[in-house]
């Protein structure tokens, strides 16, 4: 049972008192996320007082996280919903990434940085052949209302027709608390029907440690794939009926290669097995003479292929697809690999594919 404790608690009693105006707003919360009813809980008039029975209540039977996971999803760029959330191990962000924003992350301010970041949360998905038990795949990302970006070979069984695209599903919003109960199973959507929008083919000169061989520039290993349900036009997870909750939306605005200099730092948003979602970090190395491949330093796990890679102001300029093509026992990786998403956008374009992927956000 995760439960809170004197910051933390005063934390979120802030945050949701912040969050959820005029009042009754935490009601529909309560109803329509969570299938509460408020006066089943407390009756009390003063808004402070009921919040603090709520959390009283909440705490002491046991579905705390799944109330700060109702708050986040509804409200997801929050500060102070996401401060506690994290505090429960229901964001991406941990110690590490905690450190890693202190000393990296070129902001005085760092609110608007984590904003950023809890939008984005929503926007990456685990891809997995539906179960049970569900097999994870890969993880992919919205760049459009209904369309994904993940690695080419995360979608081999579908274009090979070894699975139907039925069978395979794009699951946003999974979370585990810190003491390992799943809050959270997510929003599952099913491939469409026609769900090829484009594939690459991988390259063999990823499996090579020869570092001079060179992907042909149709080897990107990328696919762009289209959902039959237009997530990034939904709320997050079940904050559909909660007023004022935002749409998922969708990334924007990829970056350049300029941004891609050695020695840069680099932040990955992953989806490892079946692991929820992860924030991990590390450093660029370089990008190869035909500007098909960026190899870098980012700790990744099976499950990685197809996430996608940032700068430090969370700007998207990369997605990887593989790790350090020298497998032997005795050899310790060394690099990862990912495809710069200037080379991804630049193909898209001379495929007449630029219109499908980073619309603009709906009301922007």
């Amino acid at each position: 049972m995760c439960a809170v404790r004197g910051r933390t608690a005063e934390q979120l009693d802030k945050a949701l008192r912040d969050a959820f105006r005029p009042p009754d707003r935490l009601d529909m919360l309560l109803l329509y996320s969570l299938d509460r009813h408020r006066h089943d809980i407390t009756m009390a008039d003063d808004y402070p007082a009921r919040v603090f029975h709520l959390i009283q209540s909440a705490d002491a039977e046991g579905w705390l996280a799944d109330l700060v996971t109702a708050a986040l999803e509804a409200r997801p760029t929050h500060s102070g919903l996401r401060s506690v959330a994290t505090a429960l191990g229901l964001t991406a962000l941990s110690d590490n990434a905690e450190r890693f924003i202190d000393e990296h992350v070129p902001f005085q301010d760092t609110r608007p940085w984590r904003q950023r970041l809890g939008a984005l949360e929503g926007q990456v998905c685990r891809l997995e052949l539906a179960g049970p038990p569900a097999r994870p795949l890969g993880t992919g990302f919205l760049v459009g209302p209904d369309v994904c970006l993940t690695a080419g070979h995360v979608v081999d069984a579908l274009r090979d027709e070894q699975v139907a695209p039925d069978e395979v599903v794009a699951r946003f919003d999974f979370r585990r608390a810190s003491d390992g109960r799943v809050v959270s199973e997510g929003s599952a959507y099913p491939l469409a029907r026609r769900w090829r929008v484009a594939t690459y083919a991988a390259s063999a000169a990823d499996r090579s440690p020869d570092r001079t061989r060179l992907p042909g520039e149709d080897e990107l290993d990328v696919a762009l794939i289209r959902l039959a349900e237009p997530a990034g036009l939904d709320a997050v997870g079940r904050a559909g009926q909660v007023p004022d909750s935002p749409r998922r939306g969708w990334l924007t605005a990829p970056g350049h290669d300029d941004a891609l200099a050695a020695d840069r730092p680099l932040i990955m948003l992953q989806y490892p097995g079946r692991e929820p979602l992860q924030l991990a970090f590390g450093t660029v190395l370089d990008v190869n003479a035909n500007r098909t491949r960026l190899r870098h330093r980012v700790n990744t796990q099976r499950g990685s292929s197809g996430s996608p890679c940032f700068t430090t102001d969370l700007t998207l300029v990369g997605l990887h697809i593989a790790g350090d093509p020298d497998d032997r026992q005795d050899h310790e990786p060394t690099y990862n690999i990912a495809v710069p998403m200037a080379t991804i956008l630049a193909r898209l374009r001379r495929d007449g594919l630029a219109s499908v992927v980073f619309p603009a956000l709906p009301g922007t």
